[in-house]
């Protein structure tokens, strides 16, 4: 048993409940991860506008398009570690973290294609990648907390 819990089970807490707190911690963590899949998918429509310039022959473009992959790559990591941490605190599904997971996974794949200028695995994997985002991101607008409320309701005191 953690300490925190022992505390607050010997009453030497200050009116808040342990299953509040986890709630309040498991919304903070799925508003966060919100933000985080809404900027990731903002960053690839930035990107695939990047690529676009670049067909048109704009030299400026290709080194956007290399920094916004690298912005992504890093995006994602964080996106493991809240999807990660909602899954520990406050049981999402399971698929949501292996989700971020395998995104993370196809975005290094994805960049080190576009960096050997491999195109014919670049663009399908970066549409798919497209999906797999907007597929979370739906995910975390639709999910109101209805998961985590179930879980985590304050204790009832007679």
């Amino acid at each position: 048993m953690t300490s925190w819990r022992r505390f607050v089970e010997a009453g030497c807490h200050t009116g808040l409940d342990y299953s509040v707190l986890m709630l309040r911690t498991a919304m903070l963590l799925l508003k966060t991860l919100r933000v985080a899949l809404i900027l990731n998918v903002l960053i690839m429509l930035i990107q695939a506008a990047f690529a676009g310039r670049m067909l048109g022959g704009d030299g400026q473009a290709l080194k956007l398009h290399e920094a916004t992959a690298k912005v992504l790559v890093l995006l994602a990591c964080g996106q493991v570690l809240l999807a990660g941490a909602l899954r520990v605190k406050a049981r999402c599904p399971l698929w949501v973290p292996l989700a971020a997971g395998a995104l993370l996974a196809a975005e290094v794949l994805e960049f080190a294609a576009g960096h050997f200028h491999n195109v014919a695995l670049h663009v399908p994997l970066g549409v798919a990648i497209f999906g797999g985002a907007l597929r979370q991101l739906f995910w975390s607008m639709r999910e109101p907390t209805a998961e985590i409320t179930r879980e985590f309701r304050p204790r009832q005191t007679t």
